[in-house]
């Protein structure tokens, strides 16, 4: 695997991170509120984040670039093998738009069942697609998430329910609302295990 293809939706274009942009993420992982969303352990290396972002494609990482801007306005992008696969968001302005939110998290869900899972082990093919979100956010964008198939989930260990909210697509669900199955591909021979040795929890 390497560097993932940009995406494209209504209202902003998912740009890719490549080799160069590697020192800036590691400078953002630094927070740790970012290492706890990316379910991040302790701050990581380039080399990490070359194997997480390049190498397995653990973590999908887009900046999300406004359809008639230059300029990113932040991160998005889904994680993998590191318990359900999670969908993550970060605006550079610190308050998240809601209506590029919606626009990406489309975007990330068929990229993830179309592109990615097929090339998961078996283990991984009954795993929900998650998005956890500030709890007045999701509250905000429920009918969205219910309209495209998602779920509230109440019961994942790493949500804080005062302060989060989770909603949840599962396969079979994707399948009934797009009309898509998913394929079972050939397990890439990696371990299965959370908390392996580039710092994940």
């Amino acid at each position: 695997m390497a560097k993932r293809d940009d995406l494209h939706g209504a209202l902003c274009t998912l740009r890719a991170l490549g080799p160069d942009d590697l020192g800036a993420l590691e400078k953002l992982c630094q927070a740790a509120d970012v290492r706890r969303a990316l379910h991040l352990q302790t701050p990581p290396t380039l080399d990490n984040l070359r194997e997480l972002v390049l190498t397995k494609n653990k973590l999908n990482l887009w900046k999300i670039v406004p359809q008639g801007q230059a300029k990113p306005v932040g991160l998005a992008g889904y994680r993998v093998k590191c318990g359900y696969p999670f969908v993550f968001v970060r605006f550079d302005a610190g308050r998240i738009d809601i209506d590029l939110t919606q626009d990406f998290v489309l975007v990330l869900m068929h990229d993830y069942f179309k592109a990615v899972r097929v090339r998961l082990s078996e283990v991984f093919l009954s795993d929900p697609f998650m998005v956890v979100l500030p709890a007045a956010t999701a509250e905000e964008m429920h009918g969205f998430f219910v309209d495209n198939g998602f779920d509230p989930m109440t019961d994942h260990w790493a949500v804080d329910n005062k302060e989060e909210l989770a909603y949840a697509i599962l396969p079979e669900t994707y399948q009934a609302y797009y009309g898509e199955g998913v394929t079972r591909g050939d397990d890439d021979g990696e371990s299965e295990t959370e908390g392996d040795d580039d710092g994940e929890q």
